[in-house]
């Protein structure tokens, strides 16, 4: 079976949630009732379960994947260059774009040429 390591630590913190949650109900469960013991045995019982649970995947196997050299095209300096040409490109293309949706809103808004009365 495959599994991905992240899954193993997302379930090792999910176990790991349930035994700390197990331990507070089991500690507020009051001795007066007669459920009491009942609760706390079958708590126990989770809680051991849990325990062997999160020791199982402490001893899974992990095998490392062959990975293939990555050989960059180019340098990081000019990678980050053609990143930043490409970042100001698009963001002169959209304040162009802004600029002239605002000015043809201008223009729509002209109110028509009227002589101005002085009272």
């Amino acid at each position: 079976m495959q599994l991905k390591v992240i899954h193993a630590f997302k379930k090792l913190e999910e176990i790991n949630r349930d035994l700390i949650e197990l331990s507070k109900l089991s500690e507020r469960i009051s001795e007066e009732r007669d459920y009491s013991n009942f609760l706390k045995e079958s708590f126990q019982t989770e809680i051991q379960k849990l325990k062997t649970n999160r020791e199982e995947i402490f001893h899974i196997k992990v095998d490392q994947p062959q990975f293939s050299k990555i050989v960059p095209s180019s340098s990081p300096k000019e990678e980050g260059q053609k990143l930043y040409q490409e970042n100001e490109t698009s963001f002169r293309d959209e304040q162009t774009g802004t600029q002239n949706e605002t000015n043809s809103k201008k223009e729509t808004k002209k109110k028509p040429e009227r002589p101005v009365y002085k009272y």
